[in-house]
């Protein structure tokens, strides 16, 4: 905590001697949406509300900026926790008091504004793009970042912080479960007169500690992971800003003790599993249980029943040149039922009525072969879709900027 304190400290020192210098320039807002997902049946509609009112000179505008997973010629995984990112940016208009809320993913509206959000008088179609949506093929992982460091918000001087907030919702349209997040508003105390000026979400900017790095530590629950999934979700931020360094590499791993000596997991019998796994993550990544954890501990947890849990520690990264300890980090849990869709109740009426005809017989294999292609176009129908509702949760680190400016109570 006294690196935070230490931080806190010297962030007002800033603001105040900034302040004095720069005396009609606003200090600019900016709200990261960490875990932006695309593919063909699943939607993230983000939602910007902004309260600034911009110059009546200039156009109300915000900078939108996705950074998103490219392909890397050594693998097939578009997505892997190493490979690189590209980014993509543009500018929309908005208007004092307004929301805009779109589907990153380009299913529902083609990624326009959506619920009606179609008024003359205060438009908010987006400018020079046709429409909100990341154009890239999924599946693809990302995150948005949203800013106001554009002419009109600066011309006012009223880019300050605090003036956005956002939301965004993940679905899969297909069959209808969701989860959700508050976007990250981190405290920003740098002045940004343009677009291209640097973002920072890094630790010592954390209100609620939603950034960790190296000297902190997370907590996090695991369910049984026979009876649940368990997803981490994970967007490495840094101290020199997050608009140019697209490629920010940090590793995560599990342990058992705050320092993160003592790698593994606690089961709840308080039974320890040891192991030492790093993961690399660069730009941004989702990384399931059985990837946080050597296969032989995985196996040993999974094969117990029992439920665990772990501090969530983080060090710098070793795979890019682009490195740092910090990381912002969340976790989704469900859990898949495989729904047969009239594929089982098919086969079911075919056998029972099945016959071999020239001895009006049964015969199970046959009528299994028989069966399995009378019945192939209802059994194709067949998935497995998440019955359970998506639990997510942000994994936040045991230090915050609130602790300093709120302390707890002794």
């Amino acid at each position: 905590m006294k690196h935070k304190i230490l931080r806190a400290f010297l962030l007002i020192a800033l603001c105040l001697i900034l302040s004095s210098m720069t005396a009609g320039y606003a200090h600019a807002d900016a709200i990261m949406f960490p875990w932006v997902i695309k593919t063909q049946a699943v939607s993230t509609i983000i939602s910007v509300v902004n309260t600034a009112q911009g110059s009546p000179i200039y156009e109300e505008r915000l900078h939108l900026q996705y950074m998103y997973k490219i392909p890397n010629p050594y693998t097939d995984d578009v997505n892997h926790p190493e490979n690189l990112c590209d980014e993509y940016d543009f500018l929309c208009t908005i208007s004092e008091d307004d929301i805009v809320s779109f589907d990153a993913s380009g299913i529902i509206n083609g990624g326009l504004p959506l619920w009606n959000d179609d008024d003359p008088f205060h438009p908010n179609d987006p400018i020079f793009v046709n429409d909100f949506a990341l154009p890239v093929e999924g599946p693809v992982i990302a995150y948005l970042l949203v800013d106001n460091n554009t002419q009109s918000f600066v011309e006012e001087g009223t880019n300050v912080d605090g003036t956005l907030y956002g939301e965004a919702l993940i679905v899969d349209v297909q069959s209808g479960t969701l989860w959700g997040y508050t976007a990250y508003n981190s405290r920003y105390t740098e002045t940004a007169t343009d677009f291209n000026d640097q973002v920072y979400f890094d630790d010592g900017k954390d209100f609620q500690g939603e950034v960790i790095d190296e000297a902190e530590h997370g907590w996090t629950v695991l369910l049984p992971p026979s009876d649940y999934e368990t997803r981490f979700l994970i967007t490495p931020v840094s101290l020199l800003g997050q608009r140019s360094r697209i490629d920010l590499n940090a590793q995560i791993y599990l342990a058992r003790d705050t320092s993160g000596a003592e790698g593994g997991i606690f089961l709840n019998n308080e039974t320890p599993i040891d192991f030492v796994h790093h993961n690399n993550v660069v730009c941004t990544a989702a990384l399931e249980l059985k990837d946080m954890m050597i296969t032989a501990a995985y196996n040993v947890f999974k094969d117990s029943g029992n439920q665990g849990w772990a501090y969530v520690k983080t060090l710098y990264g070793t795979a890019t040149q682009e490195l740092t300890d910090e990381a912002v980090i969340g976790k989704l849990e469900w859990n898949d039922v495989v729904v047969y869709d009239g594929c089982q109740d098919c086969k079911d009426i075919c056998e029972s009525n099945c016959k071999v005809p020239q001895f009006n017989l049964k015969s199970p294999i046959i009528c299994d072969r028989m069966c399995t292609e009378r019945c192939k176009n209802v059994c194709r129908l067949q998935r497995p879709i998440t019955i359970f509702p998506d639990n997510f949760t942000w994994i936040r680190s045991s230090d915050s900027i609130l602790e300093y400016f709120h302390p707890q109570q002794t």
